[in-house]
């Protein structure tokens, strides 16, 4: 990670949602449990946490460790489809970004790093979850025909103010 950040190829934000992302899939699926202490960023609590997972070589993190991992995920979610559905584009969304650290990219700009001949993301196929594309359930004729009736004669001035902000 250290190298990855080096290469400033990534903006930081970007490289610590990454590496945020990346620490959680590897903590789970090694079982690296982190009480409240993770938390703790005063009192050395969430470096103690990171020393942990850190200390967990890349070759171990196998793309067939990390498909468990995404399984494990979506069990824990239960059996409500909305809540599989959301755990499916949790996990996607993990995995995209923590596969984005090992990008052809930023592989040509580690030098004096030996990257493992199967990268942890090397296959792995990502959930299929739906269309998320957001679709109003506001009708808004009738909204609009509710404003004129109410609004219109009794308030005017918030009339306006409500057509102004269809636009």
């Amino acid at each position: 990670l250290n190298a990855v950040k080096d290469t400033q190829y990534l903006r930081l934000r970007t490289f610590l949602n990454y590496q945020n992302c990346l620490r959680t899939i590897v903590s789970e699926a090694f079982g690296v449990r982190g009480d409240r202490c993770k938390y703790d960023y005063r009192r050395g609590g969430n470096q103690r946490w990171v020393e942990r997972i850190d200390t967990i070589r890349l070759e171990r993190v196998t793309p067939v460790r990390v498909a468990e991992w995404q399984q494990r995920r979506i069990r824990q979610a239960g059996n409500s489809p909305a809540a599989i559905a959301s755990a499916k584009r949790t996990v996607n969304s993990y995995v995209r970004c923590a596969r984005s650290l090992f990008s052809k990219e930023i592989q040509k700009r580690l030098k004096s790093v030996q990257l493992p001949a199967k990268l942890p993301f090397d296959g792995l196929e990502l959930f299929d979850s739906g269309n998320m594309k957001y679709v109003s359930k506001v009708d808004a004729h009738a909204l609009i025909a509710a404003a004129r009736n109410e609004l219109k004669q009794n308030d005017p001035e918030v009339y306006k103010a409500f057509l102004l902000g269809l636009f």
